[in-house]
């Protein structure tokens, strides 16, 4: 996989700020309430949605600092090596249960700060190396480079839960929503 447009440091910058104001304002306008209650088929509710932009966030930094993913996502190295995703999450979702909304956006604050000063850090090269999400067997496969990643947890990641959140906080009481793919 290849994108046509490597974002910059300061475009990853604007992203980590924007990304972060639309959590909190959207937090902020549902409220609490209906981030808790309200859940799909699979049982996810809007807290767990937010649970788990904060979980992939955390697994971008472990790897970034010679972590492994599990470990930022919280789960058993033996469910990442399983590599279903829908496994994954459910795990990583699962580890979260007890946390609060506040604490849920207290740790992507802080996940946030910490991969902010991951970027500064990083030379324009270390943005350009290619990201192993999970490493190919095909050797045509191409790896989009840690800028372009990063870009995608910060930005339409967060895009996309934030969509699944306001449609389930959305839909009548007594409605059953189909389960969500949580990318």
């Amino acid at each position: 996989m290849t994108d046509a447009h490597v974002p910059t440091r300061e475009q990853l910058l604007v992203a980590m700020t924007v990304g972060r104001m639309k959590v909190h304002a959207f937090v902020a306008n549902v409220g609490e309430d209906a981030l808790m209650h309200r859940v799909d088929s699979s049982g996810w509710s809007g807290r767990d949605h937010l649970a788990h932009l904060n979980a992939w966030e955390g697994a971008l930094i472990s790897w970034l600092t010679n972590g492994t993913r599990a470990e930022g996502l919280g789960i058993d190295e033996a469910i990442w090596e399983t590599r279903n995703i829908d496994h994954i999450n459910e795990a990583a979702r699962s580890a979260t249960l007890s946390m609060s909304i506040v604490a849920i956006l207290a740790q992507l604050d802080r996940n946030r700060a910490r991969l902010r000063d991951l970027v500064i850090a990083m030379s324009d090269s270390d943005l350009m190396a290619p990201y192993f999400h999970f490493p190919s067997n095909d050797p045509t496969h191409l790896d989009p480079p840690v800028a372009s990643r990063v870009l995608r947890v910060v930005g339409s990641h967060v895009d996309d839960h934030l969509g699944y959140i306001d449609r389930l906080v959305a839909a009548p009481a007594d409605s059953v929503l189909p389960t969500t793919k949580h990318s």
